[in-house]
């Protein structure tokens, strides 16, 4: 479900960012409400609430059917991919 929130949260914002920018997880604080059966039909809901900077905050939501099964808050950030690639491979060096 949080990877769904996350996955959701992502392309909601990415057509609208220059090429070579993308967004990345931060932050996840999702409570989760009530079960749903393997393999149902979950419907993720995520709306951007606020924008500080590059920090995105989302509210996200999973609903099965009429019943909410998922609810918090997801941050990313965006990132210019090409300086992002660059500090990850500076830590491969570390």
């Amino acid at each position: 479900m949080i990877s769904f929130m996350e996955y959701v949260s992502w392309k909601c914002v990415q057509k609208y960012l220059p090429e070579g920018y993308a967004t990345v997880g931060v932050k996840v604080c999702v409570e989760h409400k009530a079960p749903a059966p393997i393999g149902a039909k979950i419907k993720v809901v995520s709306k951007l609430v606020k924008i500080e900077g590059r920090l995105l905050t989302f509210r996200v939501e999973a609903w099965y059917g009429e019943k909410l099964i998922g609810e918090g808050i997801h941050e990313r950030y965006i990132v210019n991919l090409e300086k992002f690639k660059e500090k990850i491979g500076s830590m491969d060096k570390s």
